[in-house]
């Protein structure tokens, strides 16, 4: 029997695959009324155990991973599938036989028998037990499950305990600069001299966090959450998770927050904690985990839910957030991780703000809310005008984030003889200047305190202090709360430097509702409305989630305040908020990795279903046929070589091995890498024949179907040319697989690359 052990997938496998069908040798039933060989023969047939059926089985092996532990060497699994049915199919990497019209009759003839079969899993339930040996090697693998497990729930502990300590960690130092700011600045004489030491303070700091970030992890600019989103989506960005990057990103946010530019920390914060469970998984301990397929992506995203549990307590909320904004496709395993990591995490984060009582910027209290049902029909109507105002003012900010982006570029092509660190420097300083002039205790108090003094005090059913104003100041100070952050957001938003979004939407959403609130408070009066801090807080979840368009925001918005009761209301508003930003603009994480030119494959739209591969598909891809000299394989690696390069991050990208020219039929894939390998020891080979006129050799064909029967394998995936492009999009983002050949029937017809399919659907 000729055999081979695929190194891949450690499956047995019988090479070429027509020697398996003609040596399947199934056994023959004479008759329903055999005696003993009869019942031995149809547990053979149909894939379940007898005793007499072990010596009569062994040579219908040809396909099985024995490291399995349901894949023992005498049982065999007939699966019959009319769409495999003498085909030559070589060895799939899925439990599936190719079945012969002889095995079909055997199969159907052991139908008509009438015994009462017991399965393979029952068999094997009654041996476990029939001596002490098996009761010890049960209790072995029960307990070898156990440490598995046990390490598993190791690391979410270790993991939710760094990360809701490195938060509070930053809260502190954050809180400390910040109040020295105010300090040194009250030590100014008069406006220019408290003004002088507000901006040098804050330029000071943000030249140093710009520093730092350019001068040792550029990766770590920005928010982190597109960049972790294009990794979940099946994409592979070098250096992203490195300690240089979690380094700097932890001392330049730190910087930019205490500077008193304003910034998030989410964001930021969310990268952080992947990077912390990517190099937790590195450490000895937990090797096993880390080398374990598809564990990984799990404690990515248990990290990142934690990192939001984290820094805002809201445990259920930060889940969800993971869900819609970082992954595209969310494994139900994924959940129970994320939700033991965020559990933990948002646990300590109220530990530590009930310890440091003194400390109040890193809570917001909880508010008593009156009785929904007894408020009439203006509390319903200003929770529509919050909704529709968030939903327009999420996608401004998107479009003027991008827009200053863009005009930076601009601004580096039109002036070329300036170096792109002149233009960082330029632009950081210019910003900063504006920035430290808008947030000045001297132009208005409310503009200089910071993001969670501010949302406390937004929504807060008392009336708001003094410097707020009174009568109809209240709302121009309102207004002018919420245009000054908006516009010192965006500009804070494009610094080189780690700073997030979501906290200074939050609370220009809450400036926004507290200003609804106040004006129905003015004309319906107090006994007939809702008090204002009621619709800050919906704004403050309508207006982050119309910017990232995501509902969990609402949620967010509702743990951080304990306003359970007003739920609903908060949920209505941001729904509203958020169809009337999915209408106008994409998102603002998705604008963002476009303007990165991150990898990612965005998801369909309503309209995009009706695809087919066939739509989508690059048509008669560069082919290798089985007869094909060296010259002919080194003019398909060229063809394949620039989709190779940008798709092949990890060594999967595939080219077609056809019969021939007039008969495309598929015959399997062989890795970009491997054909290059050997078109290279190929031409070395001729290269030292010392024979005449050894050139010519590079036309003469062989059979490369023979020369590589190792290397030919079944692709990763294929696609009959009529598939949905829904599978389409699921596979390649869930299997991350580089391109797809598309087949009709067994013919070759086209490929699917990824860069392709996200041209497709942007």
């Amino acid at each position: 029997m000729n055999t081979h052990r695929s190194q891949k997938h450690g499956f047995l496998c019988r090479q070429p695959s027509t020697m398996l069908i003609n040596q399947l040798q199934l056994p023959k039933v004479e008759n329903s009324s055999s005696a003993s060989g009869s019942d031995s023969e149809s547990f053979v047939e149909i894939g379940i155990d007898s005793p007499a059926s072990r010596a009569t089985s062994s040579h219908h092996e040809s396909c099985y991973d024995e490291d399995e532990e349901f894949s023992v060497s005498y049982n065999t699994f007939l699966v019959i599938d009319p769409k495999f049915s003498g085909k030559d199919t070589r060895c799939p990497k899925r439990l599936t036989r190719v079945v012969t019209s002889a095995a079909k009759q055997c199969v159907a003839s052991t139908r008509d028998r009438k015994f009462s079969p017991r399965p393979i899993a029952m068999e094997r339930h009654k041996l476990l037990w029939d001596s002490p040996e098996s009761i010890l090697e049960t209790v072995q693998q029960a307990l070898s499950k156990s440490v598995s497990w046990f390490w598993v729930y190791s690391f979410l502990l270790c993991l939710g305990v760094i990360l809701a300590t490195l938060s509070f960690l930053i809260d502190v130092v954050v809180t400390h600069m910040q109040q020295a700011h105010r300090y040194l600045m009250m030590t100014g004489d008069g406006f220019m001299d408290r003004w002088i030491i507000w901006f040098i303070w804050m330029f000071a700091w943000t030249i140093f966090a710009s520093f730092i970030t350019q001068r040792y992890g550029r990766l770590a600019i920005g928010s982190g959450i597109p960049q972790v989103k294009s990794i979940f989506g099946g994409e592979k960005v070098k250096h992203l998770f490195g300690k240089g990057t979690m380094v700097t990103k932890v001392v330049g946010m730190t910087a930019i927050l205490g500077s008193g530019i304003i910034a998030g920390k989410m964001g930021p914060f969310i990268h952080l904690s992947c990077i912390i469970s990517h190099q937790l998984l590195k450490l000895s301990f937990f090797k096993g985990i880390y080398g374990t397929p598809g564990f990984k992506a799990n404690m990515y995203a248990a990290g990142a839910a934690a990192g939001i549990a984290s820094h805002f307590g809201a445990t259920i909320g930060g889940i969800l957030f993971t869900i819609e904004v970082a992954s595209t496709y969310y494994p139900t395993r994924t959940y129970w991780f994320a939700s033991v990591a965020a559990c933990l995490g948002g646990l300590l984060n109220r530990v530590f703000r009930s310890y440091w009582q003194s400390y109040p910027d890193f809570s917001i209290p909880h508010v008593q809310i009156p009785d929904i049902l007894s408020a009439g029909s203006h509390n319903l109507a200003g929770v529509l005008i919050v909704g529709i105002i968030c939903g327009f003012v999420g996608p401004l900010f998107t479009w003027s984030c991008a827009k200053v982006v863009q005009l930076r570029k601009y601004l580096q092509q039109r002036f070329p003889n300036i170096t792109v660190e002149v233009h960082v420097w330029i632009y950081v300083c210019s910003a900063t200047l504006v920035i430290s002039i808008l947030t000045f205790k001297g132009v208005h108090e409310s503009l200089w305190i910071s993001p969670f003094q501010a949302v406390l005090q937004l929504v807060s059913p008392d009336p708001l202090p003094a410097y707020w104003g009174g009568g109809a100041t209240i709302y121009a100070t309102l207004m002018m709360f919420v245009c000054v952050r908006f516009v010192a957001q965006i500009l804070g938003l494009s610094f080189p430097v780690p700073c997030g979004l979501y906290v200074p939407l939050l609370v220009i959403g809450a400036g926004i509702g507290r200003m609804v609130g106040e004006i129905l408070l003015l004309i319906f009066g107090s006994e007939n409305i809702l008090p204002p801090g009621i619709f800050a807080i919906i704004g403050a979840g309508a207006l982050p989630g119309a910017a990232t368009q995501v509902a969990s925001s609402a949620l967010i918005a509702v743990e951080i305040t304990g306003a359970n009761a007003i739920l609903i209301l908060v949920f209505v508003a941001t729904l509203i908020s958020n169809l009337i930003s999915r209408a106008l603009y994409i998102g603002v994480y998705d604008k963002m990795m476009e303007l990165l030119a991150l990898p990612y494959i965005p998801d369909l739209t309503f309209s995009q279903f009706r695809l087919k591969a066939k739509h989508i598909m690059m048509p008669n891809p560069p082919v290798l046929y089985t007869q094909s000299s060296l010259v002919d394989v080194l003019d398909v690696l060229l063809q394949h070589k620039p989709m190779a390069e940008e798709h092949d991050r990890r060594g999967t990208y595939e080219i077609p091995l056809v019969i021939s020219r007039q008969n495309p039929k598929f015959l399997g894939g062989i890795h970009y890498q491997s054909l290059n390998t050997f078109a290279l020891d190929w031409s070395k080979a001729l290269s030292e024949r010392t024979i005449p006129n050894s050139d010519d050799l590079t036309e003469v064909p062989i059979d490369i179907s023979k020369v590589l029967t190792k290397k030919i394998h079944v692709s990763n995936i294929t696609f009959q040319e009529n598939t949905e492009i829904g599978f389409i999009h699921g596979a390649f983002i869930q299997w991350r697989v580089p391109n797809a050949f598309v087949l009709r029937d067994e013919l070759l017809v086209g490929m699917i690359t990824r860069k392709g399919l996200k041209t497709a659907i942007a």
